[in-house]
């Protein structure tokens, strides 16, 4: 049992959101109920929607293409998610503003590319703050500097492509342009 995404639920303490920030966990996080019960350890439990895929295809002993990205749970793999969206409309990558959500275990960064600038608008610490509701840019107090340029490099490495078309082309240019 899955879904494509998530939902905002009744107990969720946003009840109206910009549709850049729907990635809120009550937004994206996703059930992955298999039954019967698999003998199968699980190695990581943070995945995304191909993650999904290649789990269930790894369940199936099902081999992926190489060139496939998702990574199955039952393999080890990334420590990390990276959600994106372009809001309503098509997904245009070079002139509408878009949102990009980096989620580890322990923390979750949002993010929003506007022309060629990166401004972060959220900073949660998963592990205290589970529902996301201290955003640590507002009190700027519990900011780990390193693990929040630790995300920021993930987020340009993989969508590198994206940044690209926008005309950040390094990853000092990136860094040096980033508001927050």
């Amino acid at each position: 049992i899955t879904a494509d995404h998530g939902s905002d639920y009744a107990e969720s303490p946003r009840k109206k959101v910009h549709v850049g920030e729907r990635n809120h966990y009550e937004y994206i996080d996703i059930p992955m109920i298999i039954y019967p019960k698999v003998k199968k350890d699980i190695k990581r439990n943070i995945c995304d929607s191909m993650g999904m895929t290649a789990s269930f295809l790894d369940l199936l002993e099902v081999p992926l293409d190489k060139s496939y990205k998702g990574q199955s749970i039952f393999n080890k793999g990334k420590d990390f998610v990276i959600s994106e969206n372009a809001g309503r409309g098509n997904a245009d990558l070079i002139r509408k503003n878009l949102f990009f959500t980096v989620t580890t275990l322990n923390y979750k960064l949002m993010v929003m590319l506007e022309g060629k600038t990166l401004k972060i608008n959220k900073f949660f610490n998963l592990k205290y703050d589970p529902y996301e509701l201290n955003n640590l840019l507002k009190s700027k107090k519990n900011i780990n500097n390193a693990t929040l340029n630790k995300l920021l490099k993930k987020l340009y490495t993989e969508r590198r492509n994206i940044f690209k078309t926008r005309g950040i082309t390094n990853l000092d240019t990136f860094l040096k342009q980033i508001k927050i």
